[in-house]
């Protein structure tokens, strides 16, 4: 169980640098920064559910977020929109 916690943390970190990442690289370019979000959001989970490799802690991190009850995530992120 602790070590779930901490893939899930890893990954929210993680999802942090990609993040930061993204908007550096693509500060120049006419690509909006939320399309390629999307782009690695989807690459990653496609990456973690629809190959037999995974991606180690952060596919378990994955997996972790990817069960979390959609209410409360509204709950949690919508007021600080």
């Amino acid at each position: 169980s602790d070590r779930k916690s901490t893939d899930a943390v890893i990954l929210v970190g993680i999802s942090l640098l990609l993040g930061i990442a993204s908007r550096h690289v693509l500060r120049n370019t006419r690509v909006p920064y939320t399309v390629a979000l999307l782009v690695l959001g989807i690459g990653l989970g496609a990456l973690e559910r629809g190959t037999n490799h995974g991606l180690g802690r952060i596919g378990s991190g994955i997996r972790i977020w990817s069960a979390i009850d959609p209410d409360l995530l509204l709950a949690v992120f919508l007021p600080a929109l």
